[in-house]
């Protein structure tokens, strides 16, 4: 049993000799091969050849532009002429001549209060009047022809005519009041008596609005006092009517700040023909702040802050073809994620929009047409 094992304990050192030789053989050979001049192996990492690492970016080309700055704000709708009818007489309500939700004209009749006792009234009044008149001619004549009676007899009969006249204009006018007419063209609106219903007067008897002509009410930061007025341009959007806008001009500021809410009142005239939008409407105002005309303008995405300040990257050319160049910035305002820049670009200059945050001063770029430099080049197109 000692013997078995003996010959193979031999058998394997044997084997192991031989495995030793062959790689020392192996060696020598490779050593020979290369000082041949052969060629060197392909996983030797100091002959691998340098890689440029090359960054697809997307630019836009700076134009001088237009630019607004905005105020958001919102308010309610209100109608240019909103008024309640009340009435100056007192008595019953005779009839109404046009009912809740009709149009009206100016001067149209609405309401009649009974007047059969302003007109019995005034009938009494108009004969008295004409007596009174005739009272006064007579005593006039005999006064100034043959000065018989009284110069004070005279003038009390010219008293009591002008008085009786008074009278009747009054009158007159009382009975005028008993028709309730619509003071300019719209919509009645509400009533809030009814016929055969008994009014004093002061009591409101129906509503009158004007839905084409409207005003926007809105309360404006004090802060910002100096920068909006009448005259300033406002856009304004309703969440109910998507994707319409509508324009409207400022045409009223208070001159005094509430005290309570710290803000001014402006009124912007805002049309409505088509009558889709109505009072008490709330909307969503954006107030031109300040205008600005050709102005360097940039997305707000290709801006980066650094330590520095702002920084943005412009495609330049170089010897071993474009390269990403870092600018400092100086900003100006902004809105809607797009920014004035004051300094630091051209006109000309081509904006790196996308993949700027990969990209560094130096940087190996390639240039992708994308969509912004296809927009840029359709505007000067339509230009």
């Amino acid at each position: 049993m000692n013997r078995a094992r003996t010959g193979r304990s031999w058998r394997f050192i044997m084997r192991a000799a031989v495995g030793g030789l062959t790689g020392v053989v192996a060696a020598l050979a490779a050593g020979c091969g290369a000082s041949e001049g052969e060629e060197p192996n392909a996983n030797d990492a100091s002959n691998a050849p340098e890689v440029v690492k090359i960054i697809n970016v997307e630019v836009q080309s700076l134009t001088p532009s237009s630019f607004e700055e905005f105020i958001r704000l919102t308010g309610a709708v209100k109608a240019e002429h909103d008024v309640t009818l009340s009435a100056e007489e007192p008595g019953r309500i005779e009839r109404f001549f046009v009912d809740k939700g009709d149009k009206v004209r100016k001067e149209q009749r609405i309401a009649q209060i009974d007047d059969d006792l302003l007109r019995a009234t005034l009938a009494e009044a108009v004969a008295e009047s004409s007596l009174a008149w005739q009272q006064f001619e007579r005593q006039r004549e005999v006064w100034e022809q043959h000065k018989i009676g009284t110069e004070i007899a005279y003038l009390e009969r010219k008293r009591g005519a002008a008085q009786a006249d008074a009278r009747l204009t009054l009158l007159r006018k009382r009975l005028e009041n008993t028709l309730i007419l619509a003071p300019f063209d719209g919509v009645l609106e509400q009533r809030y008596v009814d016929a055969d219903e008994l009014v004093a007067p002061g009591t409101a008897v129906v509503r009158v609005l004007d839905p084409h002509n409207l005003k926007l009410s809105v309360g404006v930061p004090e802060r910002y006092a100096l920068d909006v007025g009448v005259g300033s341009r406002a856009y304004i959007v309703f969440d109910v009517l998507p994707g319409h806008e509508f324009e409207g001009t400022v045409k009223f500021a208070a001159a005094a700040v509430d005290p309570v809410s710290r803000t001014f009142e402006v009124e912007i005239a805002l049309e409505n023909p088509q009558r889709r939008i109505k009072p008490e409407m709330i909307a969503n105002v954006r107030i031109v702040r300040h205008a600005y005309d050709a102005v360097l303008v940039a997305p707000q995405q290709a801006v980066r802050r650094v330590e520095r300040g702002f920084v943005a990257f412009v495609a330049a050319s170089s010897e071993q073809g474009p390269i990403a160049e870092e600018r400092l910035l100086t900003l100006g305002p902004s809105y809607a994620n797009r920014v004035v820049v004051e300094k630091g670009l051209s006109p000309g200059d081509r904006l790196i929009v996308r993949g700027q945050t990969q990209v560094a001063q130096g940087s190996r770029i390639h240039v992708v047409e994308g969509r912004a430099e296809s927009e840029a080049r359709a505007q000067e197109v339509q230009r």
